[in-house]
């Protein structure tokens, strides 16, 4: 992209940033420029990630101050072999606060989690989506995002397990997280629509509960809303979590290119055929008339 691009400091709508692998050397917009277009608005989708020289650039471009901004891609693609600090790029890249939409890809840094992926700078997120952070064991406490509606894994190829870290239970060594009786905790109070995908190494989704010294909080503490799973070649996942088969709120479950659970949803029919519609390997085993 033309180094020029940096002057057009009232351009409101720009869909897609390309980061320079740096081979036309200062004659191309670099990821810094964008601190110059401070009107950006609506969805910004940032290419070549991977190509950023190091976390300077990502500070300069002040992703945080453009409040007008709800949809953001960020894209560690990269046209070269050369590594960079990815970890650091991604914390220098902290999205404004009233963001809706969230994407994350091809992400190869460590798994060293982006300190404003949590409720508190991110409030309003309400769709996100995560695809090919390869050196990722272990998925980010999404579970404490408030306004999260839609949530879409994709890719995860370094994930064997999701347990209590995913829903954001916060652990002292040696020491459980109970939330007051005041104030219960909720993992994915408004979470509607959960998809994971081409998890190839993902064998153990772990039961979790969330203590509470009310019963009735325990039951409804973890996805109260879900209406809709859709899981797609997870082809090593041996079950679904208890707290799942509960939600009286789940309508739609499909499973495909799944053999050992489609397996198991067979030899558990008794806890999930109260779904409504129930489709394994693209065929509808039970299927709504309303």
């Amino acid at each position: 992209m033309p180094k020029g691009m940096r002057r057009l400091t009232g351009l409101r709508s720009l869909k897609e940033v390309v980061v320079s692998d740096g081979s036309n050397g200062n004659k191309t917009f670099t990821l810094g420029d964008l601190a110059n277009l401070s009107y950006l608005r609506g969805d910004l989708k940032i290419r070549g990630l991977g190509n950023a020289g190091d976390v300077t650039e990502a500070r300069k471009a002040k992703l945080h101050s453009k409040k007008d901004l709800f949809g953001l891609t960020l894209n560690f693609d990269s046209s070269t072999a050369r590594m960079c600090d990815e970890d650091t790029i991604l914390e220098a890249l902290q999205p404004p606060g009233n963001m809706e939409r969230l994407d994350i890809r091809c992400f190869n840094g460590p798994i060293l989690f982006p300190s404003w992926l949590n409720s508190s700078a991110l409030a309003q997120l309400r769709h996100v989506t995560l695809g090919n952070c390869r050196n990722w064991t272990l998925l980010p406490p999404l579970g404490e995002l408030p306004s999260l509606e839609s949530l879409q894994i994709l890719n995860m190829n370094g994930v064997k397990k999701v347990g209590e870290e995913f829903l954001g239970l916060r652990k002292e060594e040696g020491q459980t997280s109970t939330p007051s009786s005041s104030s219960p905790m909720i993992a994915f109070p408004n979470l509607k629509s959960l998809r994971f995908s081409n998890m190839v190494k993902w064998k153990h989704w772990i039961n979790c509960e969330i203590p509470s010294t009310r019963v009735a909080e325990m039951d409804n503490a973890i996805m109260p809303r879900l209406q809709s799973l859709d899981l797609q070649r997870c082809g090593m996942l041996k079950a679904l979590p208890h707290y799942l088969l509960g939600l009286t709120s789940l309508k739609e479950l499909s499973v495909d290119w799944c053999p050992v659970l489609v397996e198991y949803c067979q030899k558990e029919w008794s806890n999930i055929s109260r779904i409504l519609n129930i489709r394994l390997d693209g065929v509808y085993v039970q299927r709504s008339s309303h």
